[in-house]
């Protein structure tokens, strides 16, 4: 036991007032003569023993009176486990869990008015001398400063949901970047204990800093949501039907029946489908429409489900290519069948060019290039072919035979494919066909034993390189690659290892030569969905060109709202940052200047939708294994906290303990003085 007060202890010399009046009986008294006292000797001598009795219980009933009285205004308290003594001038950082996930209700209302709550009944426990700083997950810069209670109660009302996610030791962190080294720190943390964020085993320990945790908890751990939505496929075409897949998260345990799915592509539904959850589970829900026009498309997949209701639609945009961009890059041994294939055909816009005279910046603005033929492709052909990878673009190569192997073969490295091995002139048929593949999955509606497939009657072998990540296409009779695909940055590289003439294979005469270029062009031009979550700093790719990145600016189609992206321009393509502009989910635009160049859609973070708790056993052995020490847990209700951050704070203070006992002896006083005769 310590005290606030010690110097009052020298008080205590006041006991011996009272035992100097006992010693010491100051009364006169009067001799009284009696005939005879032989009948009362044994009454005086019984009285006398019953009065010594009392005096002496009065006595100590006036020293423990004035002992307590001393121990009163000494304050005497019990100090709080790991501290030292009081702490007059302690820095409190208060967070505020204000997420998504703190509009579930609980016994008192929403969660996020608990938390409010309970932080001012923090703060005034601290009103006194002591630096208050506020925080919630949007990290706003003004709540970095002192405040004091008047002004910390205004910000405090101020504090409204937000779509930024902070985990625990982000938190952390965050409230010791305001830390005064001089003073001591106590950092409550108010929030629901959701598991996405509560990585306290992540929390860097510190025996200077106090963590204390105020758990609020939900009635409910009910929630359906829209998880995310995709496509079937990756091209979108106008006037073609396409499929749109949405899964459906329930984190309740009771199921849900017919819950109805909604699809809604440019403010109108396309499609509506049902779906049955079972409890804690989840199921893809096929929506199936049909691009009706080309250009950009603002879609919406949604649900009606309370109370959480953020996370009850998901947005995506994307683009119906008015026409696909195809360059083909011929050299001295090119042959016609490209031209051909892609010629007059309204869906695509052809362009040819010789290799030796190619313009590089035109590459940006394609969607596939198809080199062909070419013999000594030059370096700056290749730096550009793989730089356009990179950003995404699709390359088809088509080789020569007429072309010095270590030359090819640098063209083939440059562009992620394996390396070209001897020429083999043995007739071969093609023998297996990847029917999995994105480029052959709709090709054919039946297979048969009996299909006839090209036959090749001399192609290169390739150099197999574990590590390559080729994707066989199509496949010779031995085993060897005909046609294959390579993973080069964002986008693809398609490699053919007989060049299309009649001397080397069929290829280019068979029915299966056009739907394989088909699809490769399709799929040049289908990664474009827009998706992007809310809160994180992950750069938003951009497909415009990057002499169109000046003047950009996204504007908000629901709140016509404008803000200012930053433009990024690395090796692998071109990207935009918002730095936590955008504050609600919906649909953009991105301009250059009053030119459009791409939709980009926002959606809150789902991270807040599982509703999955720790509890108060689970969370304290993971901050125990991650050594943090000074934790505690409140877990009063409002009313109780502002004593309960005090006795934290300072200890048990014991002076109305010994107040109401210093009353009780003076009571016993009295009574003995009048009942005890």
């Amino acid at each position: 036991m310590s005290f606030v007060y010690p110097g009052f202890l020298f008080a205590l010399a006041a006991i011996s007032i009272p035992i100097i009046i006992h010693l010491f009986n100051f009364r006169k008294f009067r001799k009284v003569y009696f005939s005879d006292i032989r009948f009362l000797k044994n009454v005086e001598m019984q009285t006398r023993s019953r009065n010594q009795l009392r005096h002496l219980l009065v006595l100590a009933a006036r020293i423990l009176a004035v002992v307590c009285l001393v121990l009163a205004f000494a304050q005497p308290f019990i100090p709080a486990p790991d501290s030292k003594g009081a702490s007059p001038f302690t820095q409190a950082t208060i967070y505020v869990d204000n997420s998504f996930s703190m509009n579930a209700e609980g016994t008192d209302g929403s969660l996020l008015s608990e938390a409010k709550a309970k932080a001012l009944e923090v703060a005034e426990g601290y009103a006194n001398g002591s630096n208050l700083r506020l925080l919630t997950n949007d990290f706003d810069p003004r709540h970095q400063r002192s405040l004091s209670l008047q002004e910390f109660k205004a910000e405090l009302a101020g504090i409204d949901q937000s779509p930024t996610v902070r985990s625990m030791s982000e938190v952390a962190s965050r409230a010791r970047a305001s830390d005064e080294k001089t003073k001591g720190h106590d950092i409550f943390l108010i929030t629901d204990l959701q598991r996405s964020m509560a990585d306290i085993g992540n929390v860097t320990p510190d025996t200077l800093t106090g963590l204390f945790v105020l758990p609020v908890k939900a009635t409910s751990v009910s929630n359906v949501y829209v998880d995310s939505a995709w496509f079937s496929t990756p091209v979108r075409l106008p006037g073609q039907p396409d499929m749109l897949l949405a899964r459906i998260r329930n984190t309740g345990e009771r199921p849900v029946e017919n819950l109805t799915v909604k699809l809604t592509v440019n403010g109108m539904q396309r499609a509506i489908g049902t779906v049955t959850l079972q409890g804690s589970s989840f199921e893809n829900v096929e929506l199936a429409f049909t691009n009706p026009e080309r250009g950009i498309q603002l879609a919406e997949v949604s649900i009606e489900d309370y109370p959480i209701v953020y996370d009850n639609r998901y947005l995506l945009s994307y683009s119906v290519a008015r026409s696909i961009r195809i360059l083909h890059v011929r050299g001295e041994d090119a042959g016609s069948a490209v031209p051909k294939l892609f010629t007059g055909d309204s869906a695509f816009t052809f362009t040819s060019t010789d290799a030796r005279t190619v313009d590089f910046s035109s590459f940006a603005k394609q969607d596939l290039i198809v080199a062909e033929g070419i013999r000594n492709p030059s370096t700056g052909l290749m730096q550009e072919l793989a730089r356009f990878g990179q950003r995404g673009g699709h390359v088809l190569l088509i080789p020569t035979s007429k072309a010095e192997k270590g030359v090819q073969n640098d063209l083939l490295l440059s562009i992620g494919a394996e390396n070209f091995g001897e020429w083999d002139s043995v007739a071969v048929k093609v023998d297996r066909v990847n029917l999995q593949s994105t480029l052959m999955r709709n090709v054919f509606l039946q297979w048969g034993e009996r299909i006839d497939l090209p036959s090749v009657a001399a192609h290169f072998r390739t150099v197999n390189i574990a590590k390559s990540g080729r994707e066989p296409l199509l496949t010779l009779a031995d085993g060897t690659s005909f046609l294959s695909r390579y993973a080069l940055g964002k986008g693809s590289t398609y490699v053919l290892t007989s060049p299309l003439n009649d001397r080397s294979t069929n290829f280019h005469r068979h029915a299966l030569f056009v739907p394989a270029l088909y699809n490769m062009a399709l799929n040049s031009a289908g990664g474009s969905v827009s998706a992007e979550v809310l809160g994180t700093d992950r750069p938003i790719p951009i497909t415009a060109p990057t002499d169109r990145l000046e003047n950009l600016t996204l504007v908000s189609l629901e709140s016509s709202e404008r803000f200012k992206p930053e433009p990024v321009v690395r090796g692998d393509g071109t990207s935009m940052l918002v730095h936590g502009q955008v504050r609600s989910d919906g649909h953009c635009l991105l301009l250059s200047g009053q030119d459009t160049l791409q939709p980009v859609s926002f959606n809150y973070d789902r991270a807040e939708s599982i509703l999955d708790y720790m509890s108060e056993a689970e969370f304290r052995e993971t901050a125990n294994n991650a050594g943090i020490t000074r934790l505690g847990f409140v877990s009063e209700k409002t009313g109780n906290i502002t004593n309960s951050i005090r006795e934290m704070q300072e200890g048990k203070r014991l002076w109305r303990l010994f107040l109401i006992l210093a009353l009780v002896f003076l009571g016993i006083e009295i009574l003995l003085i009048r009942l005890f005769r």
